[in-house]
C-alpha cells in the first residue's frame, strides 16, 4: 500500500466511528419519540449508554465490514488485508483514546467494548476477504 492509502485507511476508520456515533444519535431519538417520550432530558442521557452498549458494537462491525468491503473492491490493486488492518487500527485507537477520555481504563475495558472491537476487527477482515474474492 502506498502512503496515501494509509491516509484513507485512517479517514474510512474515523468516518466509521463517526457513523456509529451518529447511529446511536438516531436510536436515542428514536427511543424518546416511539418508545418513551415525555420524559425530562436526563432520563435520555442515562439511556444512552444503555443503548450504546448494545448498538454500538453491531452498528460498528457492520458499518466497518460496509466501508471496507466498498473501498477494497472498488481498488483491487490495493492490498485489502492491509487496508482493513489499517481502518481497524484507526478505528479502535481513535475509539480508544476517546474513551479514555471520558472514561477510566478499568471502565473502558469491559465487554462490550472488547466484543465490539472484536467484531469490527472480523468485519474488516471479512470485507477484505470478501472483496479478493470477487476480484478472483
Amino acid at each position: 500500500m502506498r502512503p496515501w492509502d494509509y491516509l484513507k485507511a485512517f479517514a474510512t476508520g474515523a468516518a466509521a466511528l463517526a457513523l456509529n456515533l451518529l447511529t446511536l444519535v438516531l436510536l436515542v431519538l428514536a427511543y424518546s419519540q416511539l418508545i418513551a417520550p415525555g420524559h425530562a432530558p436526563e432520563f435520555y442521557t442515562e439511556a444512552a449508554p444503555r443503548i450504546g452498549s448494545y448498538s454500538a458494537p453491531i452498528a460498528g462491525a457492520l458499518i466497518i465490514f460496509a466501508l471496507v468491503w466498498l473501498l477494497s473492491h472498488r481498488r483491487p490493486q490495493r492490498n485489502a488485508y492491509a487496508f482493513a488492518t489499517a481502518t481497524f487500527v484507526s478505528y479502535f485507537a481513535i475509539d480508544t483514546a476517546m474513551g479514555l477520555a471520558a472514561t477510566p481504563a478499568s471502565e473502558l475495558f469491559r465487554a462490550p467494548f472488547l466484543f465490539g472491537m472484536g467484531g469490527a476487527c472480523i468485519a474488516a477482515l471479512a470485507a477484505a476477504f470478501i472483496a479478493t474474492q470477487r476480484k478472483a
